[in-house]
């Protein structure tokens, strides 16, 4: 009797969701409520002034406005201490008063690689003083207290290629899913794409208006990120023999689910 007990609610879930078509699971095959931050520095106390990221954030921007975000952040020359205190604790604060779900994060602006460590410099970072600088490990540190509240997240870096402790380089090939994947769909992503963007090569970054041109050209109902990184590579690796670096972000419980641009 207590088994039944146990089992006749379990079987009542079951005959409910199936007259209703759908899954039990189905509820989580979803982005959910989407977030976009977009960081430009291009203001620097210590190094050169560059005007890449304001158009490139432009374009970032216009492309998204076809795709389900909820919200847009703008972050302008963002000090170290400004980046702390976003990430700490404002960032935090949004989550989980806003319950999002997905978050992209955009980072345009100086960056280096220094000891195998990536950094994000901050506007007033001093050239000589790499304690001012922002690094891929102060990043994770900040977001590790509120990552577990989201379903997926996807930091994207147009400064320097991450470095080796903060992501693992994706297999390839790579699983390009589908839409309606509830794998991809269902299951936790966290997902670095990097690219050296203004201080190895032109300041209009190629890798920036490739990504722009596929969300705006795409016909189909969402853009999986891998897709995304794919074609890019394609592109931009014949023109200028340089490759976007792409994996799960370390120690962010990265379950192989995928980031979605789904369309409006």
């Amino acid at each position: 009797m207590r088994i039944l007990n146990k089992i006749l609610p379990f079987l009542f879930m079951i005959t409910l969701a199936a007259f209703s078509g759908s899954s039990l699971a189905e509820d989580d095959d979803t982005m959910g409520v989407t977030w976009v931050i977009l960081i430009q520095n291009s203001e620097y106390a210590s190094f050169d002034k560059i005007t890449g990221p304001e158009k490139d954030i432009t374009a970032v921007k216009s492309a998204l406005e076809k795709y389900q975000v909820d919200n847009i952040v703008e972050k302008q020359n963002m000090s170290k201490k400004e980046m702390v205190k976003f990430f700490t604790t404002e960032l935090k604060s949004l989550v989980k008063e806003n319950k999002i779900k997905s978050l992209l994060i955009w980072f345009a602006g100086h960056g280096a690689i220094l000891r195998q460590t990536g950094y994000w410099i901050p506007a007033d970072a001093e050239r000589s003083n790499v304690s001012s600088y922002f690094s891929g490990v102060d990043l994770q540190k900040a977001m590790l207290s509120y990552v577990g509240e989201l379903q997926h997240t996807l930091i994207i870096t147009e400064a320097c290629n991450a470095d080796s402790k903060f992501y693992t380089r994706a297999p390839e090939p790579m699983v390009i899913r589908g839409c309606t994947d509830g794998y991809g769909l269902g299951k936790r992503s966290a997902q670095s794409l990097s690219f050296s963007g203004y201080d190895k090569s032109l300041e209009d970054s190629r890798f920036t208006a490739k990504i722009a041109e596929i969300l705006n050209s795409s016909t189909a109902e969402c853009v999986p990120i891998e897709k995304l990184v794919t074609e890019l590579t394609e592109e931009v690796f014949y023109k200028n023999r340089q490759v976007p670096n792409f994996g799960p972000i370390i120690g962010f419980d990265d379950q192989k689910g995928t980031f979605f641009f789904m369309k409006k």
